[in-house]
């Protein structure tokens, strides 16, 4: 019963949106071929992912730092969220492991707070990327331990162990490639969550490398002239972080950067709860609200409102300070979905 008034106060806030998914879903099944589409979860879910991956494509294409601004500001709290339910709360894990994650996901995050306050007292890099991929590689051991049967885990721990050394010898070339890479986990997690046969992730998946292809080539450049002054921000943040690109190459992988963040956000926010549901329901805002206070708890459901309501407003006032400190403390959570992941692939077990 604690969770009443938390649950009351979502409902009521996202009666409006859900009302206005209704009456799209009602003009859009006057359409015969899209009422088909839209009736049949086969056909539904993988048309919702398209549709998502084309916006951010669009987004991408016009208003590149319009949707670099808003992605943290608006769903950068709700994904991490999202990272930890269907990763850790929705598993059967056993407790040791449960553990391992709070301890490392808590030395993570301290250490980045303290480089923020400190950032040269220690060596915050070397000690994060020792920590974060020496984590994955114990989840896959993890994994392993419970079914006694270790052939996966010996398969991933020779690349994580590479990739673990790279990092310590290059820390800040890791860290941003890590960044950088780390929103193609998402669809690597979608694939493995997935517990319907029925899904066809293939489509998607290839709609996802062609639109990444396409921003790659430099194709879509010059539609960013429509879309100023949102793109000349992102373009310099682009150059400044990789300053031995020329401008072009740099824009490029700004771009495709943005396009997999939007991508990431909608895979953890949109596809994997939509493939959750059982039979042909359709998951509205408030069931959505309904079913986070019941993994989380009223007090977490809580804290993860207030935090996010914290990063939309302090967002207000300094966007991009903000969103810097926000994607710093947050990069706790890209070595979490790799260890994760790891842990439920070693283990050989579809996750229930």
């Amino acid at each position: 019963m604690q969770s009443a008034p938390t649950t009351a106060f979502l409902e009521t806030a996202l009666r409006p949106l859900d009302v206005a998914r209704r009456e799209l879903l009602v003009r859009g099944s006057r359409w015969p071929w899209l009422g088909r589409a839209l009736r049949r979860w086969e056909t539904r879910a993988p048309l919702l992912v398209c549709v998502s991956v084309t916006f951010a494509f669009v987004m991408t294409c016009f208003m590149p730092s319009l949707l670099f601004v808003l992605g943290p500001a608006l769903l950068g709290v709700l994904h991490v969220a999202s990272d930890v339910r269907y990763l850790v709360l929705r598993q059967q894990l056993p407790r040791h492991w449960v553990v391992s994650v709070l301890v490392v996901s808590s030395i993570l995050v301290s250490s980045r707070i303290a480089e923020l306050c400190f950032p040269r007292a220690l060596p915050f890099a070397h000690v994060e990327v020792a920590v974060g991929w020496s984590w994955a590689i114990a989840g896959a051991w993890f994994g392993a331990a419970v079914i006694r049967r270790w052939e996966r885990a010996v398969l991933l721990t020779l690349p994580l162990a590479a990739i673990a050394f790279f990092s310590v010898k290059h820390p800040a070339t890791a860290r941003a490639l890590f960044a950088y890479g780390h929103n193609l986990v998402a669809l690597v997690a979608w694939k493995m969550l997935c517990r319907r046969r029925g899904i066809h992730t293939s489509w998607p998946l290839l709609l996802v490398a062609s639109m990444s292809a396409v921003l790659a080539t430099g194709f879509t450049l010059p539609a960013l002239h429509s879309g100023a002054p949102w793109s000349g921000r992102l373009m310099d943040e682009a150059i400044a972080v990789a300053p031995r690109l020329d401008a072009r190459t740099a824009s490029t992988v700004g771009l495709t950067y943005v396009f997999l963040q939007a991508v990431h956000y909608s895979v953890w926010l949109v596809f994997i709860p939509q493939e959750q549901l059982r039979g042909e329901a359709t998951l509205t805002f408030r069931m959505s609200a309904r079913s986070a206070v019941r993994d989380f708890g009223s007090w977490g459901s809580a804290s993860i409102a207030l935090a996010a309501a914290a990063v939309l407003a302090f967002s207000l006032v300094s966007v991009r300070r903000t969103r810097g400190i926000y994607l710093s403390v947050a990069t706790f959570h890209a070595y979490l979905e790799v260890a994760c992941l790891a842990f439920l692939w070693a283990r050989g077990r579809k996750p229930s």
